[in-house]
């Protein structure tokens, strides 16, 4: 898939992000190596492997990735909420956080699609990384990295492989 934004608006987060594009969980009991590695980074492998909430473990490695630390607790979806810079609307390359009947989740917003739905890059979205498109209606923040500039005025138009089914 190619994300509807130039090279040259990409943050390094959502670069990194968008190189796991087609990671997917591993069926049955067994657990992705890379998920599980990405648990321990967290210091988070008591939590299991890849059956559990993963979104905000992706998240938080795709920003140790670009040196940017995360919140505390970033397996929590949740925890985005506060973390880093408000936004009034979205960004490529934010953070988005929704809130959900028990618990949340988080995506890198990197467009919008026809519907006016947001398009978010993140994981444990069907069971992988991928973009799925998500209504404007579940968001409650959009975050950015603090201390980094943002120059994007408009989401880019595209569409997502998937509908929304986070697990």
């Amino acid at each position: 898939i190619t994300l509807p934004i130039g090279e040259a608006m990409k943050p390094t987060w959502l670069e990194r992000a968008e190189s796991f594009i087609g990671l997917n969980e591993v069926p049955g009991p067994a657990s992705s190596p890379i998920i599980i590695g990405w648990l321990a980074r967290i210091r988070a492998s008591w939590l299991g492997g890849d059956d559990v909430p993963w979104c905000g473990t992706a998240l938080a490695n795709w920003m140790l990735d670009a040196g940017i630390t995360p919140p505390d607790n970033p397996f929590r979806a949740l925890a985005w909420r506060t973390w880093g810079t408000p936004l009034y609307r979205p960004v490529v390359g934010c953070v988005g956080v929704m809130e959900r009947k028990g618990g949340g989740h988080v995506t890198l917003i990197v467009g919008e699609d026809g519907r006016g739905h947001l398009l978010g890059l993140g994981g444990n979205q069907s069971d992988g990384v991928r973009v799925s498109a998500f209504p404007r209606v579940g968001f409650v923040a959009f975050r950015w990295p603090q201390g980094h500039e943002f120059q994007y005025a408009s989401l880019p138009i595209g569409y997502a492989e998937t509908e929304t089914r986070v697990t």
